[in-house]
């Protein structure tokens, strides 16, 4: 099980280029930058009952701050952050098809789970290689936006990711166990100021 953290900016600047004006004037222009990031997680499972429990830690201050130095970006440049939206499926899947329902919890420095996302009733040979959004529950939402907050303000949060199994169809057993590998994507909205210079065309 891991977790991988990527920022990609969503929003490229356009450098204006002035040839032939060797002396020209520059101005400073403070330029908003929005970048999206995600964070995701693979439980694999392999068991005979139906009530699976997987937890994976995301250092988000390591993987946060690798990618902010990868993109020569400092943290007190960054103006907000958030969670934009999550989404889960399956990348694996052994035998035949199971239905199941379930959570995908959210806990930060041990401070107890919270509801991300809630499914019910979902195939898993559906989801294969899919990424399937979801409605978000307000009580992860908050855990995460919080942990961001924080770690603008200096703080180095480690959050956790529960996948939390509930009703399985049919009935898991010895002769029959259920195989599969659960997968869920945190996306992360960032928005970043930065000063740069451009050509005063007056």
């Amino acid at each position: 099980m891991k977790a991988i953290l990527r920022l990609l900016p969503v929003l490229l600047l356009t450098a204006l280029l002035v040839t032939g004006l060797s002396s020209c004037l520059m101005k400073e222009k403070v330029v908003e930058l929005v970048l999206t990031g995600t964070t995701s997680a693979e439980y694999s499972y392999n068991d005979i009952t139906e009530e699976y429990d997987e937890n994976v830690v995301l250092d988000f201050t390591e993987e946060l701050n690798q990618v902010l130095e990868d993109a020569d970006i400092s943290r007190d440049e960054i103006e907000s952050a958030f969670l934009v939206g999550v989404e889960y499926g399956a990348i694996s899947l052994t035998g035949h098809d199971w239905t199941v329902s379930g959570h995908i919890q959210i806990e930060r420095d041990g401070t107890g789970f919270q509801d991300l996302v809630i499914y019910t009733d979902q195939s898993i040979e559906a989801a294969l290689g899919k990424r399937l959004s979801a409605p978000l529950e307000t009580a992860g939402v908050t855990v995460i936006n919080d942990a961001m907050n924080d770690f603008l303000a200096g703080d180095s949060p480690v959050l956790t990711l529960k996948l939390l199994g509930g009703n399985v169809t049919p009935d898991p057993s010895a002769g029959d166990p259920i195989v599969f590998t659960w997968k869920a994507w945190l996306t992360l909205q960032l928005t970043v100021e930065q000063t740069l210079e451009v050509p005063d065309p007056f």
